[in-house]
């Protein structure tokens, strides 16, 4: 079997399927319904890092032992993914490669996943779930430029607009109950009204901190978490 073929093959899967090179666990290949899921990730990263946010595989990782070709099952609630995992190896004509693959729990993503407050956010709109989901596709659009926009104020210095697109971020991010990431967005949104002079709101903790070291030091983590939770929400807007 050549490399190419198990590549075909996968592309006809409607399961997220993700080759990974084995001996350092990178990313080597995601079929279209992987793609799908989770847009923010590409080949050549590190399977943990991507797929679990982890800097190094977790101790009862099926990684971390000699694989074969029959497929180890790991649930859902074991990993921090939000999908039933599947590892095994396949032997190519040039190399042996580990393929992992992710089908849906039939769980609520949004409401298992960790980064939503869901109940809360439902609550505020009458319990109507269908009013959040229209909410959350909205949410999922504005961040198919936003992100980028962020990261460009950021690297130009324009703080002024740095502001207006985390208080943006950070509004909408409470409708919708991510409120971890609304939080840090309010962090940098003070930081940079600091800047341009406005020292009349802060964050408790923040007022005695440089807001350029505030913004130095958030910024990154905020356009990461936010990627992850746009990922999780085209797969749960793709699956409603």
């Amino acid at each position: 079997m050549t490399i190419n073929e198990v590549y075909n093959g996968l592309d006809k899967e409607q399961s997220a399927d993700y080759v990974l090179s084995a001996d350092k666990f990178e990313i080597r290949y995601m079929n279209p319904k992987a793609v799908e899921y989770t847009p923010s990730v590409t080949s050549g990263k590190l399977f943990c890092t991507a797929l679990c946010g982890r800097k190094e595989l977790c101790p009862d990782c099926p990684l971390r032992n000699k694989l074969k070709s029959s497929p180890v099952k790991v649930a859902a609630d074991s990993l921090c993914s939000f999908a039933n995992v599947t590892f095994c190896r396949i032997i190519t004509e040039t190399e042996e490669l580990i393929i992992s693959r992710w089908k849906e729990d039939t769980g609520d993503l949004i409401a298992d996943c960790g980064y939503f407050d869901l109940a809360k956010a439902l609550d505020s709109l009458g319990n109507d779930r269908e009013v959040y989901d229209a909410i959350l596709k909205t949410y999922l659009e504005d961040g198919q430029t936003l992100p980028s926009a962020i990261t460009d104020c950021y690297a130009a210095k324009d703080y002024k607009n740095l502001r207006i697109k985390v208080h943006g971020l950070k509004s909408a991010s409470y409708v919708v109950g991510a409120n971890d990431l609304g939080d840090l967005a309010k962090k940098l949104e003070f930081a940079c009204r600091r800047l341009e002079g406005d020292d009349s709101r802060s964050i408790p903790g923040d007022e005695n901190e440089d807001p350029l070291w505030i913004i130095d030091n958030n910024i990154g983590k905020l356009i990461s978490d936010y990627n992850s939770i746009l990922d999780v929400t085209v797969r749960y807007l793709t699956n409603t």
